[in-house]
């Protein structure tokens, strides 16, 4: 099983409602990939503690790394990608294997 971990730092320009309105859009956007792409098991978006330097993450369990290809090219993702790089300031990704 491939595990997909994402780090996002949002803009430092958004206000605290903004922040918590795109955390809610990036984890709607994102979780309502589950069920579309076969073999993508888990999709989970939550906010970071304050304990972090990260404002939110993403974590998700699939098959292997062609589910991982399929994802990245799902129209559904492509456009949760674009709002993402429209709020986020930084990022930051690990891949594993179990």
């Amino acid at each position: 099983m491939l595990h997909h971990v994402l780090f996002f730092r949002l803009r430092h320009d958004l206000s605290a409602g903004e922040r918590q309105a795109a955390i809610l859009r990036i984890k709607t956007s994102l979780e309502a990939l589950e069920g579309k792409i076969d073999g993508l098991y888990r999709i989970f978006v939550g906010k970071c503690t304050e304990h972090v330097p990260w404002d939110c993450v993403l974590y998700s369990e699939m098959r292997d790394a062609g589910v991982l290809a399929t994802y990245r090219v799902h129209p559904l993702h492509l456009s949760a990608a674009e709002y993402l790089r429209s709020v986020t300031a930084e990022s930051g990704a690990c891949d594993y294997l179990s």
